[in-house]
Order: structure tokens, then sequence, then C-alpha cells
């Protein structure tokens, strides 16, 4: 798959790249001059989908993306449900610290700080 920069394809009011596909990829959406602007396929065990104006793949509004809906649908439909809850579990007591040794990291930094400082006022 090539992505062809200078050849921006018109979409639902909104401008894409278009893109010159290998015989592996499939063309989702068309653009105004008939190039794909999104395509998809198979690779190995798994699936690819490629879309073209970050559009594709933001929120928009309420509704959220109809492209990210759709995609996610085809990409996951082989998958297995793994079961259980889909949530990340949480820690004991509301979670705890991101660096837990963080006290010690501004210990460090702050005398780092001072020595740097001190340095800098005897060389004056």
């Amino acid at each position: 798959m090539q992505v062809i920069p200078k050849d921006y394809q018109n979409y639902k009011n909104r401008r894409h790249i278009g893109l010159a596909l290998s015989e592996q990829w499939i063309p989702w959406e068309m653009g105004s001059d008939s190039l794909p602007i999104r395509a998809y396929r198979e690779y190995g065990k798994g699936r690819i989908a490629v879309g073209t104006a970050l559009d594709d793949f933001l929120s928009n509004g309420e509704a959220g993306s109809a492209f990210v809906d759709q995609i996610m649908d085809w990409l996951c439909e082989k998958q297995v449900p793994v079961g259980g809850e889909p949530r990340l579990p949480q820690t004991m007591g509301g979670g705890g610290a991101i660096y837990p040794n963080w006290k010690v990291l501004l210990m460090v930094w702050s005398l780092i700080m001072r020595l740097l400082l001190t340095i800098l006022f005897l060389n004056v």
C-alpha cells in the first residue's frame, strides 16, 4: 500500500489522502476521484484497517465515529470473549502512587539542585 500525499480526495465534506493499494487490500470507501480512502485486509492471523484522515479515528460528538464502530466490529469479529469483568482491577485502598519511590527521587533531585546552585554562586 502506498499513500499518495498530493492527491487529496473529498468525502463527506472532509479531505482525505488517496491510497494506492496492492491486491491484498480491499477498498472500504472511495473518495471523490475514485481512489480508496479507507481499506482493510487480513494479515496472518490478524486484521488491519487503514483510514486516511484524523477524523476517521476521533469521536464525532456524542454519536462517536461510525467508521471506528465499523472498524472495531470487523477487527474483533473473530475474537473469542475471554469472560470476566470488562474493567481493570483496582488495588486495595483506592490505588497507589504511580511511582512509589517518588519521595526518594524528590530528595535526590533537591540535593542535586542545591549542589548546582552552590557551585554557581561560588563561581560568581
